[in-house]
């Protein structure tokens, strides 16, 4: 080999070992929850976890990390580690999403693969749609949300109770 070639070669190597050096490490948080993505939210309740660090995929402000619309039976969307999950929902799902007063509740729940499970425990927030709306049948397009999160099941990164709060509607 000559020095010439003998010279490229070191270079060639180097700039190898350079590029595998610089492979970005997946940090613990980005194996985590994320964002679900903006093209995925339509009318349906939205949830951002209290607390959260900044999703790696977060475009705007409060944008939610779980997510399902208000269809009935629709899956509860849920990225982890940057891969967009729809969980499905279990029969009886949204039989409660009507109530709207101050110490009452409503549980949804929903499966996915490798065993996880999340259920979500519903109750209304700080400006939800008041009784006399409701009464007059007037209405609301949307009222606040606080909810517990919890994931179970599998390997996920995610298993844990989260607190979020959020809005449902359009």
């Amino acid at each position: 080999m000559t020095p010439l070639r003998r010279a490229l070669a070191t270079i060639a190597l180097c700039a190898v070992g350079a590029a595998v050096a610089k492979e970005p490490v997946i940090q613990e948080a980005e194996q985590g929850l994320w964002c679900v993505p903006l093209e995925r939210l339509e009318c349906g309740c939205s949830l951002v976890v209290d607390d959260a660090p900044k999703c790696p995929n977060q475009v705007a402000t409060r944008q939610p990390h779980f997510f399902v619309a208000l269809m009935e039976s629709a899956p509860l969307w849920v990225s982890i580690g940057g891969r967009l999950q729809a969980l499905n929902a279990t029969p009886g799902n949204r039989k409660n999403e009507g109530v709207r007063e101050r110490g009452r509740t409503w549980t949804d729940r929903y499966v996915g693969a490798g065993g996880l499970a999340v259920e979500v425990t519903f109750r209304p927030g700080n400006n939800s749609c008041p009784r006399e709306k409701i009464e007059l049948d007037e209405g609301c397009e949307f009222f606040d949300v606080a909810a517990t999160v919890r994931v179970t099941g599998g390997s996920s990164p995610i298993v844990g109770t989260y607190l979020a709060t959020g809005t449902c509607g359009c």
